[in-house]
């Protein structure tokens, strides 16, 4: 009796902290990616170019950890996105390098689209015209990755080579 009582507590238990669990991890999800976006927002509305040029490149470190430690996380990716992709542009004066951070502004925006809308990822790959009609199908819930998509193709992609409307290069 005593060992079916400690058995169905203990049980209790594990389940108690599975769920715990589970939900620290929604949590924090939650909160990197709210972190993400506070961040990517600061740094974008940041009234002294000077501030942003010379404390951007640690931000860009930290984010990248950030999507290392949570790459499923299409917010996190997002404002990597935009973080890279504002700095390629507006700081980076050697062609390079800025090629090199604005494909990897592309390919964290291309991922935040893969992992929320499986049709436009797979349109990417298609003509110019099947990626246009993917794009009309879009619910307005997946705006925010189609504008990090579009704003992201400064660097060619042979997605948007075949539209020269699509480019922003």
């Amino acid at each position: 009796m005593a060992t079916l009582m400690t058995q169905r507590i203990l049980r209790g238990l594990a389940l108690g902290v599975i769920v715990f669990v589970c939900g620290c991890s929604s949590v924090m999800h939650k909160a990197t990616r709210q972190f993400a976006n506070n961040l990517s927002n600061a740094i974008l509305s940041e009234d002294d170019p000077g501030t942003v040029r010379d404390g951007v490149p640690a931000y860009l470190l930290l984010i990248d950890g950030l999507i290392q430690g949570d790459a499923q996380n299409d917010g996190l990716l997002l404002a990597g996105s935009n973080l890279y992709g504002a700095y390629a542009g507006g700081f980076v004066a050697e062609p390079e390098r800025a090629q090199r951070l604005a494909k990897r502004s592309f390919d964290y925006a291309k991922k935040a689209t893969c992992l929320r809308n499986q049709k436009i990822c797979a349109a990417m790959s298609q003509p110019f015209e099947a990626f246009a009609a993917a794009v009309a199908d879009t619910k307005e819930k997946d705006l925010d990755v189609l504008f990090g998509l579009a704003s992201a193709t400064g660097m060619p992609s042979p997605i948007f080579r075949r539209c020269r409307r699509c480019s922003i290069a």
